[in-house]
């Protein structure tokens, strides 16, 4: 099941990448329902997580209940207020870290 998030359109800063910019509708933010490999419930966060849409995540992790795997690796940008989102749930996550880069 994937769900798109739509928000309604409001004048907001966006982040620092976007920040000359004032943007008129939520930032694009995708949960997708599913099964991780050993048969606990996935949800797949794509897109970015910022203040705009964090309320759509909390949402999502709230209305899950038992074992959750939370795969966020599609996610491209992520601000303070999708950090809190994550810290508020953080007693249920697991950091799985893939290195950006090695010592030479």
């Amino acid at each position: 099941m994937t769900q798109q998030v739509h928000h309604h359109p409001r004048p907001v800063r966006h982040h620092r990448r976007h920040a000359d910019v004032d943007l008129l509708t939520a930032t694009p933010l995708t949960l997708t329902s599913g099964r991780h490999p050993d048969g606990a419930l996935r949800l797949t966060v794509s897109g970015e997580i910022d203040m705009s849409n964090s309320g759509s995540l909390t949402e999502a992790l709230d209305a899950r209940a038992g074992t959750l795997v939370r795969d966020l690796t599609e996610v491209e940008y992520l601000d303070s207020a999708g950090l809190s989102v994550l810290f508020a749930h953080a007693d249920l996550l697991q950091l799985i870290v893939t290195p950006c880069w090695s010592p030479s």
